[in-house]
């Protein structure tokens, strides 16, 4: 997802290039870093989650880590977004798979 550089510029004015071809890879940039972190970090509890219900074994964590998991499949998901512009999940596709796992987190919690 790239930004569009906005300028106040009168419409015939000049912009140079210099400027409009390093913001957006400075973005580009932050973006794709920002994505690799989600990564790490949805990858690091998902791997929790798992390792204690692979010890204990029951519903409550395997529900819980099933919503988890979710969201590290998301994540991955999330990535191609900025490196290839045809790949697009619609902003429906994200909410609906929130919402997904988090109805798996919350009957885990909820499960006796």
């Amino acid at each position: 997802m790239q930004l569009a550089v906005v300028s106040y510029l009168p419409c015939n004015a000049d912009i140079s290039s210099e400027t409009e071809a390093s913001y957006p890879m400075s973005v580009e940039f932050l973006d794709i870093a920002i994505r690799i972190v989600l990564v790490v970090a949805t990858a690091f509890l998902f791997a929790l989650v798992l390792a204690a219900y692979l010890r204990l074994k029951n519903r409550k964590l395997l529900f819980i880590s099933i919503g988890f998991g979710i969201f590290f499949i998301h994540a991955l998901i999330y990535i191609p977004e900025v490196l290839t512009p045809g790949f697009l999940l619609n902003e429906n596709a994200h909410l609906l798979i929130h919402l997904i796992a988090l109805i798996f987190i919350v009957v885990g919690i909820l499960t006796n």
